[in-house]
């Protein structure tokens, strides 16, 4: 790569079409504590992993005031179903990342918002405390299904089962069908706080987030 990449890669897309795991990441090796925590961080994600991310069609360089690029080409859903037809692909799991209000009577907070599949356990390594993932429906119409992360689950249900329970996500309504296991942060990013519903909902949710396949 002829340019440095963020530090963080699970965030919110910034511009690059595609990004390898830590295998295909030219840096300089640490040392010590900050190796090992590297080496784990990046380890989360896979060793076969592929993370496609809305680009640019055209890029250009900078002048104040005046970013001289095209804007980015938005993922589809579409772009994921085809890439499905690869023999080289075992697993597609689109992503669409968000912020919005989840309310359970008269509690709500701020959550990060994870739209996708069923695949996306697999493709990320996810475990479940209670219930099941998101089913395999078709992401165009998909059932109106929420799993937990662990640190939403507590904060909205204290002790008592979520399982069965309806709660609101961006105002919409959901029932909880899972509760994920504690995860913690992913390279800055905290999985147990976030909620995972459909991503066909979740482009309906998040209208200006953007899509990425993983």
């Amino acid at each position: 790569m002829s340019e440095r990449e963020p530090d963080s890669l699970d965030r919110l897309p910034r511009g690059k079409d595609c990004r390898k795991n830590a295998a295909s990441i030219a840096a300089p090796a640490p040392r010590g504590v900050a190796r090992r925590y590297v080496l784990t961080q990046f380890g989360a994600l896979g060793t076969h992993l592929l993370i496609a991310l809305p680009g640019r069609t055209e890029t250009g360089g900078v002048t104040p005031g005046i970013v001289m690029a095209k804007t980015p080409r938005p993922l589809t859903l579409d772009d994921a179903l085809a890439l499905q037809r690869s023999p080289a692909v075992r697993r597609i799991a689109p992503l669409v990342v968000g912020t919005g209000e989840v309310r359970y009577q008269a509690l709500r907070r701020e959550a990060t918002i994870l739209g996708t599949t069923a695949e996306m356990r697999e493709v990320r390594h996810l475990d479940l405390a209670q219930g099941q993932f998101l089913p395999a429906d078709d992401p165009r119409s998909a059932r109106a299904f929420v799993v937990l992360g662990a640190k939403v689950a507590r904060e909205l249900f204290g002790g008592e089962n979520p399982l069965c329970a309806r709660l609101r996500v961006a105002g919409e309504r959901y029932r909880v069908i899972g509760v994920m296991e504690r995860k913690g942060q992913v390279l800055g990013f905290d999985l147990d706080d976030a909620v995972y519903v459909p991503v066909g909902r979740a482009l309906e949710l998040l209208p200006l987030a953007a899509l990425r396949n993983e």
